[in-house]
Formats: structure tokens, sequence, C-alpha cells
């Protein structure tokens, strides 16, 4: 495969991008000065002809001062040489190697992306193929990638008036047709989601691009550590993408823009007039039928990237919704600061009003536009400067019809010169400019995020493509425009849409438009059937997860009823333990009362068998009349045999010397029970007494 010379030279620029290259930026872009240099090889060298030649060639406007920093680099790099040391005339002498110096490295990657980039292209649309060679390949990606945005500050004039030497040069290809452009970022847009180290390369490639398109501005922004004053202006599209309503790409590529240029000291604010812009745009998109909307919210919309709902609280409140998201909006009117106007009079709002060509039909928009271009200019009070973050204040829009018509204007009427930054620029311009002053490298966040977010503006499906493909079937197959209509609403259908046209509406006709309708069906079944499958997978992992979820609930509740049995039975063996314990402590205490009982027995039934024999004996010797002599004791010992008798005779219950031993008895084992706590178990026993002695149960206790 021949690689082109185009390609050999973003090669060439990338080896001088590589983070351990002691070369800057403009050594970088040697490669670029080349094509030039081979005209003028063998002539002497004047810094004119290379102006000339950058503006015939890519539209470059690089002043004399970069042209003179040119010149001295490409003298180191061997390209210019001095026949007279002691004469300032230089000759070009190009090296028999220059166009590849530097480029063999990156080109033996180039079959990888190539091959890839074929590959894609026949899987992403087989009926409307066009075969391409590599090297025609080669030369659309590395077109796309390199002028992703055109440079707005060129203008279309590329003549070279003046030099005969640079007659023959030919101005660079940067055009590709609307299928070759969207081809090419859904190829990235594909790389970025499959092959990351595939969309690196494509990145580096991208920032190359960049580079190129601040050229002529440059004014070694990297060595810059002075805090900028600068406060950006951002038009009603780019506020939106940083809310986050014009999908995940645009949000993130502002988002970073924003952080870096805070980081540089800068302010971003939007205008009061560019909410009401805001809430314009919102509300053209709700209130239109979901089949007719198009543009990046109704895109996001589709996607899922964002809800109705959060676009409508951005329509109905932008300003909160900014200042959320920490932008100032600065509350400004055309009526507002009359000291500032000289800047730019009543009479430049007319005459820019009436220039504005690109919204016809919307005097709203028109009359946003003309607001704030005289708005920027008068906060500027005049000041002007090449650098952009030595400006006040620039007003930054992706429209790039508005930013050639603001620089050329601004020209014109003297409010800046033509090596002046504008008081409009191109979002990817402030990008470049922020990639560079924050920390340049070749690969970084912001040309990523650039590209992806310039992707995602080519992949957006085009009012074109569905007005086109509605008319056609409309009038071949009036039935099927209901469902056609239907299909627009989801996100991979209208995908397939694009894909299958690559973006070019010319693609559609009554042969192709029956194929594209089943095409789109059959992406809304792969859809349903991957979103009901992905429903499945979730009921699958819900139930698994409960299942999960009781098996250890369950098993929690073993452990725990484990547990508990195991304490009950240690409680209940302890209580066991514990009642046998105090059983054994109250037999314990009944035998000893039974033991001091036998005692009480024992001394008391030996007194009385003294009494007994005391009193045999006065009755035999006649010692005492107990009649005569003690009548109260005769009677009651009288009275206490007739008793007796009577009891033996009639079988009454016996009171006697064992009732009062068991009354004793009871009476001084409750008062030990008592005193040991042992009241519950021996309210548990069931005791039998006979003689002052206790017997548990049927079994009597023998002191």
């Amino acid at each position: 495969m021949t690689v082109t010379r185009q390609a050999l030279r973003v090669y060439a620029t990338l080896e001088g991008l590589k983070p351990k290259s002691e070369a800057d930026v403009l050594d970088a872009l040697i490669p670029f000065l080349t094509p030039v240099l081979e005209f003028l090889d063998g002539k002497v060298f004047e810094p004119s002809l290379l102006i000339a030649g950058l503006k015939k060639l890519y539209g470059w406007n690089i002043t004399t001062e970069v042209a003179n920093v040119f010149q001295d680099r490409l003298e180191a790099h061997g390209y210019l040489n001095k026949p007279d040391p002691r004469a300032r005339i230089w000759v070009v002498a190009l090296p028999d190697d220059f166009e590849r110096r530097g480029g063999d490295a990156y080109a033996t990657e180039v079959q990888e992306a190539v091959a890839a980039f074929q590959a894609f292209s026949r899987d992403l649309n087989d009926l409307l193929h066009h075969q391409r060679s590599d090297e025609e390949a080669l030369d659309i990606l590395v077109r796309f990638l390199v002028t992703l945005d055109v440079s707005i500050s060129n203008g279309s004039d590329r003549s070279v008036g003046h030099s005969e030497l640079l007659k023959d040069l030919q101005p660079e290809a940067t055009h590709l047709h609307a299928d070759e452009r969207y081809l090419c970022a859904r190829f990235v847009d594909h790389a970025s989601k499959t092959d990351q180290k595939m969309f690196e390369k494509l990145t580096k490639l991208a920032s190359v691009g960049m580079l190129t398109e601040v050229v002529q501005d440059f004014v070694e922004p990297s060595n810059s550590e002075e805090k900028s004053g600068l406060t950006l202006v951002l038009d009603a599209p780019l506020a939106l993408a940083a809310l986050g309503v014009s999908g995940q790409q645009a949000q993130r590529d502002v988002q970073l823009n924003i952080e870096a240029a805070r980081k540089l000291g800068c302010s971003v604010i939007v205008f009061e007039e560019s909410c009401n812009e805001m809430t314009r745009i919102l509300r053209t998109t709700l209130n239109t039928p979901r089949q007719n909307r198009h543009g990046p919210t109704h895109m996001a919309i589709v996607k899922g990237q964002v809800t109705e709902q959060f676009v409508g609280a951005v329509q109905r409140d932008p300003e909160k919704a900014l200042r959320q998201n920490g932008i100032t909006v600065r509350q400004i009117t055309l009526a507002s600061m009359p000291s500032l106007h000289v800047h730019f009079p009543d009479r430049l709002f007319e005459e820019f009003h009436a220039a504005i060509n690109w919204r016809q039909g919307y005097p709203e928009a028109v009359r946003h536009d003309a607001t704030v271009m005289a708005l920027t200019c008068r906060l500027r009070e005049g000041g002007r400067a090449t650098d952009i973050f030595e400006n006040k204040f620039v007003f930054v829009t992706n429209n790039g019809a508005f930013t050639r018509l603001a620089r050329g204007f601004a020209i014109d009427h003297g409010i800046v010169q033509e090596r002046h930054c504008p008081p409009v620029v191109q979002h990817s311009a402030l990008a470049v400019a922020a990639w560079l002053r924050t920390g340049f490298g070749a690969i970084s966040e912001i040309p990523m995020a650039h590209l992806l977010a310039y992707c995602e503006r080519v992949l957006n499906v085009k009012k074109e493509v569905v007005d086109r493909a509605r008319e056609v079937l409309r009038k071949y197959t009036p039935e099927q425009e209901q469902q056609y209509d239907l299909l627009l609403q989801d996100a991979r259908s209208v995908t397939r849409l694009m894909d299958f046209t690559l973006g070019d509406e010319d693609r559609l006709t009554e042969t192709t438009v029956p194929h594209l309708l089943e095409e789109m069906r059959l992406a809304t079944a792969a859809e349903l059937t991957e979103k009901h499958q992905q429903e499945l997978e979730v009921q699958r992992k819900a139930r698994s997860q409960e299942r999960e979820t009781a098996n250890k609930e369950r098993s929690r509740l073993a452990r725990e009823l484990s547990a508990l049995q195991a304490k009950l039975e240690a409680d209940e063996l302890d209580r066991v333990q514990g009642e046998r314990l105090e059983r054994l402590r109250f037999v314990g205490l009944v035998e000893a009362n039974n033991t001091a009982m036998g005692n009480v027995r024992h001394a008391t039934t030996t007194s009385a068998s003294v009494v007994a024999l005391v009193l045999i004996a006065n009755a035999i010797f006649g010692w005492v009349d107990w009649q005569q002599d003690q009548p109260v004791l005769y009677w009651v010992g009288t009275s206490l045999g007739i008793y007796g008798a009577l009891q033996q005779f009639v079988g009454w219950p016996t009171f006697g010397f064992g009732s009062l031993l068991n009354w004793y008895g009871r009476r001084r084992l409750q008062r030990r029970v008592e005193q040991q706590g042992l009241v519950q178990i021996a309210a548990k026993e069931s005791l039998t007494w006979s003689y002052g002695k206790a017997a548990l149960g049927a079994a009597p206790i023998v002191a």
C-alpha cells in the first residue's frame, strides 16, 4: 500500500509530538511546509513566499513573525543554507529524505487502521458499500481527522497573485463528501467503544489537525504561566451542551474546555439574551411532534442520555440550571452601559444584523446573534490582542458562519486587525488554545473529547435524511409512513437510518427505502430483544439474589435457633443443677434439723422418765400428798390421765409429747429454710413428721 504524502506529513508531525521529543509545536509542524519548499528548492528563501504558499495550500494566515520563527527552525533542521555566512540570504536545500523524514515509525501502523476501517465500512452498509482502495481509505480517514473543523478564519480566497514561483502549487484537498465524513465519524465512535488502542491512534491524528487550526495565531502559549483575565461568553448551544441536554460527548467536550480555561484564570458567563435563546431552542424541540424532531437534544433524549423532564426544567429556567453548574448569567442588554456604545454603535448593530444570512425565517435567532456580537465588542472596550487569552471578552460558538462573518466584519470596520483575535471565535479554536496552554502532549483529554464531540455532531440524525425518507414513503407506500414515524422514536432504529444512508439523503430512493425500513425494523427488534434479554437477566439476577438472601436468612435463623437451643439446654442444665444443689441443701437442712430434734427428744424423754420415777417413788413412800398439798397439780395430772385413757378408748387424735415435738421441729426447720432462701424448693417437697423429725416423701430421714 502506498502512503499518501499528506499522511506522511501527519506521521512526521506526530513524531515531533512525542512526549520525549525536544521539538515544540512549530518544529512538529515543519512537515506541513515541505510542499511549499519543494517549489522553492534551490531558490532564495523569503518569508513572504512561505506566507503566500501556506495561504494558498492550506488557507493559513500566518504573520511575518511566525514566518520568521519558521525560518529559524527550517535552518536548524537543514532545510535552509546560507551560501555566504556574511550575507543575510538563505537558499532552500531540501534533503533527499525530506518526504519520509520522521514518518516511517507511524507509517508502519497505518495498515492496521486501514484494514479496520475497510472492514467496518463493509459491515456497516454492505448494500451501498463503495469499494475503495487502501490508499483511498487512508486518505479519507486522515483528511477527516486532520480537518475536523475547517479553519474559520481563513476565508475562501487562497489566491497568490504576486509570485510566479508558486503558480503551480495546488491547494490541499480538504473536502469530504457527506457519506465519507459520516463513515469516518462512525468508525471513530466505534473504535472509542471497542478498541481503545486504535482510538488513541486516531486521537493523535486529530490532535495534529487541531494544531494546524491555530498555527497562524501561534504565540508560544505553552510556555506562558501568567494568569488570564479573559471572560468567555458561551453561545446558547454551547451552554446547552454544558448542561448535558445535547449529548454526553458534547457535554464532556465543553466542560473540559471550561475547566481548562478556569485553570488559566478565565471566567465563564452567558448573556441573558442567550438564556432566552436557550429557552426558544428547547421549547421548539419539545413542542415538535416526536417523529419530526431532530438535533442534538432530540438524539440525547432518544438515546436515553437525558430525560424530557430535565429538558423541560432547563427550558423553564435556564438561569437556575446554569448557576447550579457554576456558570454566571450576565444581566446586560443593548441599552445597558451607554458609555460603551461607542465601541459598537447602533449603526454597526443594524449593519451586522442585516448581514446575517444563515438563519432566514428565524428573526429572534438573527437578533440574538447580532446582539451578542454587539455586547461582546462593547465589553472589550476597544481592546484587542493576538493571543486569545490576553483579551477581555471573547464570544465562543460552534457556528462557523457566525465566526467568519464576525471576523470579517470586525476587520472591515477597524474593530480588530488581521492578526488580532476576533470578538467571536469557534469552540474548536478555544479547545486548541486551552490544550496548548494547559498541557501540550500527543495524547490529551481535550483533543479526545473534541474528537468525540465532533463525531457526535456528525452522527446526529439529519433532518434532510428523515424528511427525504418520509417523502419517498408518502409517495410510494403511504401505509408505511406511520410505522416509519414510530421507528424514528427508537435510538437503534435512528442510528440504522443514518448508517444506511451514511448521512446522505441522496441515497434514499424508491428502491432503497424498502430495504431501509426493513433494516430499521430489524434494528428495533434487535434492540427490543436485547432489552427483553436485559430485563430477563435483571429478573434472573434479582431472583438469584433473592434466593441467596433467603438462603442466608435461613442459615442465619438456623444458627440462631441452634444457638437458642444450646442456650436453652444450657439454661435447663443450669436450672436442674441449681435445683439439685438447692434440694441437697434443703435435705441437709432437714437432716440437721432432725438431728437437733432427736437431741431434744432424748432430753425431754430422759427428763420425763426421771419425773415418772420420782412420782412412782412418791406413790410408794408417800413423801408428798398431792391431793392435799398440791391440789392443782393433782387435778391437772388426773385430768390428763383421764383424757389419755379416753383417747385410747374412743380413738381420738392423740395430742401429746409427739405433737409438741412436731410443732417445734416444723417451726425450727421453717426458720432455717427462710434464712437459706430455700422457700421455693421447700414448697415443692412433701414432708412427714414424727416426734419432731421430718421424712421426705415416704422415706423418713433418721438423724
